[in-house]
C-alpha cells in the first residue's frame, strides 16, 4: 500500500508500476497469471514449482525493503549422459533410417554457467544477524548443442539434424548471514535447484522435442556478502557438492 507521496518518490519507477496496478487489478492479475502457468504443458510437479517461484517473485518485489532485484553467475555440474537420437520419420530414405540410434548420440550434462535473474528478500534482519530466501531464473547458452544425424551424407545446408540442451533452470534459497561492522556479511544457505534439459530433431531452423526431463539438486554452502555502498552489495557463494557450483551476484538494493 502507498501511503503518500514521500513514499512513492523513494521507491524506484517499476515498483510503483507494480504496486498501483496490484492495487487496482490485482486479485484479477494474480489468478490469471497462475491460471496460465498451470495450464502449461508438463508433470503437476513442473507447474506446482512455477507457480512457487511466480508468488514468491511478486511477493519478494511488494514486501522487501532492500535487495530485491538481482544479477548474476551460477555455474553447475550435472552427471553426464548420452541420448541416442532415432531417424525422423519424415527422413525415410537415409540410410539404416528404420534402425534405433541410427540419427546418432549426444550428450547432457557435465559443467554448463547460467546468467541468473531473480531476486533476494531479508526476511529477518536483526543486524548484525540476517535470514534471507533468495530465487532465481537460470537462463544458459540459448544455442543448440546440435550435430548433423550420423547416417546423413547430405551437405550441412540441407542435412538432418539431432539436438539435446539444458539451458533453463532455476533455484531457490534460504540461508543467514553475520554482518561484520555492517560492511561484509558471512553466511552459509541451502539451496534447491532444478535444470531443465530437452532434445530431439532440428528441422527448417526450429526443434522438434522427442523427450525432456528435469535434474534436481538440494545442496548447500558458504557465501561472503560485501556492502559496495547503500544501493549495491556482491555477493560469492559456493555449494558444497560434486564439481563444487560456484555463484556470484550483484545486488542491486533500493
Amino acid at each position: 500500500m502507498v501511503k503518500n507521496n514521500i513514499d512513492i518518490i523513494n521507491i524506484d519507477k517499476i515498483k510503483i508500476l507494480v504496486i498501483i496496478f496490484t492495487e487496482k487489478y490485482g486479485d484479477k492479475c494474480l489468478f490469471f497469471v497462475i491460471k496460465k502457468l498451470i495450464s502449461l504443458k508438463g508433470g503437476y510437479m513442473k507447474k506446482i514449482l512455477l507457480v512457487v517461484f511466480f508468488v514468491f517473485v511478486l511477493t519478494s518485489i511488494l514486501m522487501s525493503e532492500e535487495n530485491i532485484f538481482m544479477i548474476g553467475y551460477e555455474r553447475y555440474w550435472f552427471p553426464r549422459i548420452d541420448i541416442v537420437h532415432d531417424t525422423h520419420p519424415d527422413d525415410w530414405f537415409l540410410p539404416n533410417a528404420s534402425v534405433p540410434g541410427s540419427a546418432g548420440t549426444t550428450s547432457l550434462g557435465g559443467e554448463s554457467s547460467y546468467l541468473a535473474l531473480g531476486v533476494r528478500y531479508e526476511v529477518i534482519k536483526v543486524l548484525p544477524y540476517t535470514i534471507n530466501l533468495k530465487g532465481a531464473i537460470l537462463i544458459g547458452d540459448i544455442t543448440n548443442s546440435m550435430q548433423k544425424n550420423a547416417n546423413d551424407p547430405r551437405p550441412d545446408q540441407i542435412a538432418a539434424f539431432v539436438y539435446s540442451n539444458n539451458h533453463y533452470g532455476f533455484y531457490l534459497e534460504t540461508g543467514c548471514s553475520y554482518y561484520l561492522f555492517d560492511i561484509i556479511g558471512i553466511g552459509a544457505n541451502v539451496r534447491f535447484t532444478g535444470i531443465y534439459s530437452e532434445w530431439g530433431w532440428s528441422r527448417f531452423s526450429s526443434n522438434q522435442a522427442v523427450g525432456s526431463k528435469w535434474d534436481w539438486d538440494t545442496s548447500f554452502g558458504p557465501n561472503l556478502i560485501v556492502k559496495i555502498c547503500n544501493k549495491l552489495k556482491i555477493e560469492i557463494g559456493l555449494q558444497l557438492k560434486d564439481g563444487r557450483p560456484l555463484n556470484a551476484n550483484i545486488i542491486f538494493c533500493e
